[in-house]
């Protein structure tokens, strides 16, 4: 397919990707817990929502009204 006006309207309409890197996420964690409330194991974790900038734990978060709510 041509990089043309066709494919340019196409991709017009694909959803932006939010999901943050490996370097500049910190993930929200509970001491107890062996991985992170976005699924995976991280290096940097908070007990605090405040401090928490991985965008798969803030989205979690709202989705189970757990405080990541901002």
């Amino acid at each position: 397919m041509s990089a043309g006006p066709i494919k340019a309207w196409r991709d017009s309409w694909i959803p932006a990707r939010v999901s943050s890197t490996d370097a500049e996420r910190s993930c929200y964690m509970k001491h107890s817990q062996p991985r992170a409330y976005c699924g995976r194991r991280s290096k940097v974790a908070y007990d605090d929502w405040g401090k928490v900038t991985c965008s798969d734990c803030l989205a979690a978060g709202r989705a189970d009204s757990a405080g990541g709510a901002s």
